[in-house]
């Protein structure tokens, strides 16, 4: 599966990342939030992957695991401390990181609360950034 804003990334980016995709087909059932996966991809690639000049990748997958749909994005990045990570999800820096500080913001309104957005970094081995919907929520 691909979608039209990843190709063109390739087309911008050339062979410099690649993209691979997860994606279970029982999700496509289900009504999610508006652009929640866009900004995380490009957060991945001009934040992640921006020292990288090769063999940088992303992975987007979305399955769904005990009646909850699960979205995630993941580079081979610099990656992040744990302290600009709690900073991001804490929303004390929305300037630094409004994309996902307005992904986090919209999967709390739209699940009224039910819905998580976590990280999981490591400086100099990427980052994974999961959202995590409960199906009851999209339908």
């Amino acid at each position: 599966m691909r979608k039209k804003y990843v190709w063109l990334l390739e087309a911008r980016f050339g062979n410099r990342f690649t993209f691979s995709f997860t994606v279970d087909e029982e999700t496509f059932a289900y009504e999610v939030p508006a652009l929640i996966l866009q900004p995380l991809i490009e957060n991945a690639i001009n934040h992640g992957l921006k020292e990288k000049e090769q063999n940088g990748f992303v992975h987007i997958a979305v399955e769904i695991k005990n009646n909850i749909i699960i979205f995630s994005v993941h580079d081979n990045g610099s990656g992040m401390s744990n302290d600009e990570v709690q900073r991001i999800l804490s929303l004390r820096e929305p300037e630094k990181g409004i994309g996902l500080t307005n992904v986090i913001r919209r999967i709390e309104l739209a699940t009224n609360g039910k819905g998580k957005v976590s990280i999981d970094s490591r400086i100099g081995e990427g980052t994974n950034v999961t959202i995590s919907i409960p199906t009851e929520e999209m339908q």
